[in-house]
């Protein structure tokens, strides 16, 4: 038989949670590897519909970003990850969730199949970047978007002493409010870390971080 790889872009349209909950339904039938649904008028009941069907569906890629799934929302992905083994990329970024949604979503981490995660623009700071640090450990993520969510130099030492027991690749964490401790501790984690890619764009670094990550990349697989 033919093999059918079936993308489906919905994103900037008028879809509520019954549009989304029909979509759902046919996710465990239906030959569909990617669904992007960004810029709707999605709740948390329409991502606990997507939710429940995860487990039994093909997808691979899950696009949900700028919509209103909440904490709530959040947290009924996160329980489906543990199912959902074919899912490898999530985008829930710009959906104003806060610390319960992360911490959820972070503890799933650990047991889930993904290898990207989007939460720019969530205003999770500090805490909430605690809570993914300690979620990257022992995870399989290979690519995370921080973007735009408050995160200072404490949120950015935490990470980046997360960053040697995990598999995590590319980080982009532009628009935060890391400084030079934020930037000297990325530049010490990067010997012996898997990152390739480290975007601090639009930060508050100085001279003085930017000497320790040229200090750091001497060592670092950075490209």
């Amino acid at each position: 038989a033919r093999l059918v790889t079936w993308a489906l872009w919905l994103n900037r349209n008028s879809i509520t949670d019954a549009g989304v909950t029909a979509v759902a339904e046919a996710l465990p039938v239906a030959p569909l590897l990617r669904l992007y649904l960004g810029g709707n008028k999605i709740s948390c009941a329409g991502a606990a519909a997507l939710a429940r069907r995860l487990a039994g569906s093909k997808l691979k890629t899950l696009g949900l970003r700028e919509n209103q799934i909440g904490d709530q929302g959040v947290c009924e992905l996160a329980g489906a990850l543990r199912g959902a083994t074919e899912l490898k990329t999530l985008d829930v970024a710009e959906n104003d969730f806060g610390l319960d949604g992360v911490q959820d979503l972070a503890g799933a981490l650990k047991e889930s199949s993904l290898l990207v995660l989007s939460l720019d623009n969530n205003g999770i700071g500090d805490l909430g970047a605690r809570e993914i640090a300690m979620g990257l450990k022992g995870s399989q993520l290979a690519k995370l978007f921080l973007r735009v969510n408050r995160v200072s130099d404490k949120g950015a030492v935490l990470i980046a002493g997360a960053l040697k027991d995990s598999k995590l690749q590319n980080l982009y964490i532009r628009d935060n409010k890391i400084g030079n401790d934020g930037a000297a501790a990325f530049a010490k984690s990067l010997e012996g870390s898997s990152l390739t890619l480290l975007g601090l764009m639009r930060n508050c670094i100085g001279d003085v971080g930017a000497l320790a990550l040229a200090d750091g990349l001497l060592g670092s697989s950075l490209q």
